[in-house]
């Protein structure tokens, strides 16, 4: 059974946030959410306990995921962060990017969330 990490996921479908939300605390899990990466940020200014970061790549705003996940390498590095997308292409880019190498293609299997997270949690 998980610990009680602090997972924040960041989607601008309340529906996905609120479908992770309940699957992840039903497995040990704190959950917080935003629904852009703006809040997603003060929530990583505010809360030193969130160890993983669900978000989505592409989002309403000025930020997008990958802008997201670039902050919290620079802010937060100890924080592990997790990409879903709907675009087939975000593989590509995310290596193009240099990115972190979790990427989750939507739509997904809730136990590839979890799995997911879980191994993000266990790495130094």
């Amino acid at each position: 059974m998980a610990g009680r990490e602090t997972v924040l996921i960041v989607d601008d479908e309340s529906a996905i946030r609120e479908l992770l939300r309940e699957y992840l605390q039903g497995h040990g899990f704190n959950v917080i959410d935003a629904p852009h990466a703006s809040r997603a940020i003060d929530a990583l200014t505010r809360d030193a306990d969130i160890r993983v970061v669900i978000t989505d790549i592409v989002m309403p705003g000025s930020l997008s995921g990958f802008d997201l996940g670039r902050w919290i390498n620079a802010n937060r590095p100890g924080v592990k962060v997790i990409f879903v997308s709907a675009y087939p292409a975000a593989k590509m880019v995310s290596a193009a990017m240099a990115t972190t190498p979790h990427l989750i293609q939507k739509p997904f299997h809730l136990a590839t969330i979890l799995q997911s997270v879980r191994s993000a949690v266990a790495e130094p």
